[in-house]
């Protein structure tokens, strides 16, 4: 996408910027007040932006307008207050009368908007949210949030680049829910149809005998007893086999203490690299000198407390092995019941039957879901990998571009914001926000424009704004900035002299008053393209 014109005024008034090119356009002034951020809020306010605006500045009086191309197409949009109608090169119309109807015309025949979970729904994000991954603005910023947190927060924008990713966070979860709404559904419905059924209550053992229902439900429930038995025993054999190897390890060292008893008793250990005599002994973080007969009886002393240590943790988990193990053999063990038992109840087992046919069916319903829920933990393993490299990417992209930007910096970015109530500042606010911007850009090589007002904003030095200019050219791609320069920068024409940069001065503008009378015929001249009748303001 490319912006190729900006304007807003009515028919008293009005301002038009058609100069950007497809490389980076830079917006500049000696003096604050003269309209940058104007345009470059109008230009997403028209793509249904929340608005920004400067304070003081009656944006409900105007209308907006924006030209792109978009994929081969030029669309034209018109927005008023919260109406946007849009208008494509081949005359096709179409009139938006809210925000979201404009955002559903955008997805459907623009460009594709990410869905991501929001209070328990699905929802397509609003453009506010999603202008975020290619503009910065100049105001309402906060490095440990997005911008303009309202409906949204930072969750909502990792939710979005998720999504964005492929693996969005959404489907996973939603339909979790689903299956554990039905397993849920279905279990109340086998327990409703047991109460109809006297065998179920009277002798459920007869019932897993003789009922196909009650014998799939009965082997359910030992399949998980057994599983949650074999999880223990595994445990606890983990625990006497580790617990054995440092009992073996500990034992060769007190041998190996010994044998050095014995050596110095008819002559002297030394280092054969060093000479040295000295022999340490290190446990944790602490070494010894066992090249001291009473230090090395010590030691042994504290060694042998340690094997006593380790051989009560084999006892203990051999105990407990056996424990688990005659669970198991108990689960095993199939006492069936007896002739007679079943002759007894042969009355409710026959009557059972229609019952038991419903339960066995459902069961198999509810073991299909299971397994479908399994599958589903199996994907939502997979999206959590992948979403997690795709962060890693990202920062890593972040902290490379830190480093080129300033060599010498200090910081480290370990997450896409700051911790809440953190926030830099000066500089290094801005550092941060070049730094995710382009990130955001490589990884995911997106089709938009980067914006950026006052993009050197918090004293960047010339140094690192050659360096910022610099990785700005190098996208290949439109870049849409703005920037005050100081007094001998602008007598020096700094940006007309830089190769690839072109340049767009706004020192000649009036004081907040870029809306000038002499634009407003080349503005009504935009209003006719969409039929617009023009009234007087009230």
């Amino acid at each position: 996408m490319k912006i190729l014109k900006v304007g807003f005024g009515n028919e008293e008034e009005a301002f038009i910027e058609h100069r950007f090119n497809d490389k980076v356009n830079i917006i500049y002034s000696k003096d604050n007040n003269k309209g940058k951020t104007l345009v470059m809020q109008a230009i997403l306010y028209t793509l249904g932006n929340e608005a920004i605006f400067p304070s003081g500045f009656d944006y409900k009086n105007y209308y907006f307008y924006l030209e792109i191309s978009h994929k081969n197409n030029i669309y034209k949009f018109l927005r008023k207050r919260n109406s946007i109608v849009t208008l494509k090169e081949d005359n096709s119309y179409r009139v938006c009368n809210s925000i979201s109807e404009f955002k559903a015309y955008l997805n459907e025949n623009i460009f594709e908007l990410p869905y991501i979970l929001k209070d328990n729904q699905k929802k397509l994000v609003d453009p506010m949210l999603f202008y975020q991954i290619f503009f910065i603005g100049q105001d309402k910023r906060n490095s440990s949030n997005i911008f303009n947190n309202g409906l949204y927060n930072k969750k909502d924008f990792w939710s979005m680049l998720c999504s964005l990713n492929g693996y969005s966070l959404f489907d996973l979860e939603e339909d979790e829910k689903q299956i554990d709404g039905e397993i849920k559904k279905y279990k109340i419905e086998v327990q409703k149809l047991k109460k109809n059924a006297s065998i179920f209550k009277e002798n459920p053992q007869i019932a897993s005998f003789t009922n196909i229902g009650a014998d799939k439900e009965n082997f359910e429930k030992i399949q998980k007893e057994i599983a949650d038995i074999s999880m223990q025993l595994s445990s606890f054999r983990k625990t006497r086999k580790s617990a054995e190897l440092r009992k073996n390890n500990l034992e060769n060292l007190i041998g190996e203490l010994n044998s050095i008893n014995h050596y110095v008793e008819k002559g002297i250990v030394q280092c054969l690299k060093c000479g040295s005599k000295n022999i340490s002994y290190t446990n944790g973080d602490i070494s010894f000198d066992v090249s001291n007969q009473i230090v090395r009886v010590e030691i042994i002393k504290s060694i042998n407390q340690q094997i006593i240590a380790e051989q009560k943790i084999i006892s203990e988990a051999e105990v407990n092995i056996g424990i688990w193990q005659s669970k198991l053999q108990k689960v095993l063990r199939d006492d069936n019941p007896t002739v007679t038992d079943i002759l007894l109840y042969s009355k409710e087992i026959l009557s059972s039957k229609e019952c038991d046919e419903k339960i066995a069916s459902i069961i198999d319903i509810i073991k299909e879901l299971k397994r479908k829920k399994a599958d589903l933990n199996l994907r939502n393993k997979e999206a959590n990998e992948h979403n997690n490299k795709m962060k890693e990417s990202i920062l890593d992209s972040m902290n490379k571009h830190i480093k080129r930007l300033d060599p010498n910096s200090a910081i480290s970015f370990t997450d896409l914001f700051t911790k809440n109530g953190e926030n830099y500042s000066g500089s290094e606010e801005q550092e941060f926000y070049f730094c995710k911007l382009i990130a955001l850009n490589e990884y995911f090589n997106h089709e938009f424009p980067l914006i950026v007002d006052s993009f050197r904003d918090g004293e960047i030095s010339s140094e690192k704004e050659k360096v910022m200019l610099d990785e700005y050219k190098n996208l290949n791609k439109q870049v849409i900035l703005s920037s005050t320069l100081k007094n001998e920068e602008y007598d020096t024409l700094k940006y007309e002299e830089i190769n690839g940069v072109n340049a767009i001065d706004y020192n000649s503008h009036q004081d907040n008053k870029i809306l000038q009378p002499k634009n407003t015929e080349k503005f009504k001249e935009i209003l006719d393209m969409f039929n617009i009748a023009l009234k007087n303001i009230e």
